[in-house]
């Protein structure tokens, strides 16, 4: 008895999967209409939130700074920073003169109130975000995001993925976001955005000023992005997914970090709209019971190999199908090892978020 209801369960996680993976093979999140063009607005203003990233601005503010063709502004919003990021960022105004400081001393440490700093102190109405750690990958980037602006489309959702490393962190670490850009991305195309980057994204100042409303997420540890997006109606969404559009950067070097890092982006879910909430519930359980019962029912039926082996050949065709969200990098061979072992993370962190919820803020 308990064996066929196992398999019952079992039919219906792979079922949904298979569905879910055809939806995302036949999605096209490319499009002609994401080239170079005449923006049809005057500039841009590129916000950064910061702190103690002296070293990453060192780092990565040249190339946020070169972008060409088109009429720009970098804001650099340090956050309470205690290391030497204001001695930074003067250095780099005696040869940008276009690139402006505004230093924020209280002792909420929150990125929403920087952010909304920046948008307030912004010169052009179109706005662009990105982080310290961030390296937008060509001198286009800014221009890309401008050009896809408009009346119609305040908000343009965008891609970052994390630098290759020869780490098995750094393997888990781009499976996760190569799935995550492929989910928000083709449900923003069907007009189900949920989310968004928020090192990478750009939004009109009107857009920010009524939806935001960041006063109704003072508790929350992560996810203003999110909310922000949720909240904004889907007929001003866009999704911007060229490859010279896309932001780099450096994944976290321990487990620990990651794991930090994690707990705090996965305690916003609970407050995501009802709608939201299921359909990503039903994503995830529907991947772990696929693979948790693989394993078990394979002790009982060597016919479950075809199940494994249709599912491993369809998400295999959906990377492929995607294969740009990444750039130049390739999907390894063994990814269905790292993905089993990343929904078993993934289950541990929501397990223990729902013991003791996260209360730090990085």
């Amino acid at each position: 008895m308990w064996l066929n209801f196992l398999l019952f369960i079992y039919l219906g996680a792979f079922l949904y999967q298979i569905a879910l993976n055809f939806l995302f093979l036949k999605t096209k999140l490319s499009s002609k209409d994401q080239v170079l063009k005449k923006p049809t607005h005057t500039g841009i203003s590129i916000l950064i939130c910061a702190h103690n990233e002296a070293q990453n601005l060192t780092k990565n503010l040249t190339s946020i700074l070169g972008q060409r063709e088109v009429s720009f502004e970098v804001i650099l919003i340090d956050d309470n920073s205690t290391d030497h990021t204001e001695k930074v960022v003067f250095q780099f105004q005696k040869k940008y003169t276009n690139l402006k400081y505004i230093r924020l001393i209280t002792s909420d440490k929150s990125k929403r109130n920087a952010l909304t700093a920046g948008v307030k102190a912004a010169q052009f109405k179109n706005i662009l975000v990105t982080d310290a750690d961030c390296q937008p990958a060509t001198p286009d980037w800014a221009h890309l995001f401008l050009a896809q602006l408009s009346t119609r489309k305040q908000m343009i959702l965008g891609v970052s993925p994390y630098s290759a490393e020869k780490t098995y962190l750094n393997q888990l670490i781009r499976h996760e976001t190569y799935q995550t850009a492929i989910q928000f991305l083709s449900f923003a195309k069907h007009n189900r955005a949920y989310m968004g980057l928020g090192r990478n994204m750009a939004f009109s100042k009107s857009i920010f000023d009524k939806y935001s409303q960041y006063e109704l997420d003072q508790n929350l540890t992560s996810g203003d992005d999110d909310m922000f997006v949720q909240r904004v109606p889907q007929k001003f969404i866009a999704i911007l997914t060229t490859p010279e559009s896309f932001t780099f950067s450096q994944g976290k070097s321990t487990l620990k970090s990651w794991w930090r890092q994690k707990r705090r982006h996965y305690s916003t879910a609970p407050v995501y709209k009802l709608k939201d909430q299921v359909m990503l519930s039903l994503n995830g359980l529907s991947l772990l019971f696929f693979w948790a019962l693989s394993l078990i029912l394979l002790t009982h039926s060597v016919h479950i190999l075809w199940c494994i082996l249709i599912f491993i050949i369809l998400k295999t065709a959906v990377f492929r199908r995607h294969q740009n969200l990444i750039g130049n990098q390739q999907i390894k061979w063994f990814w269905p090892l790292v993905d089993l072992n990343l929904v078993t993370f993934q289950t541990l962190i929501l397990i223990q978020n729902s013991l003791r919820k996260p209360k730090f803020w990085s």
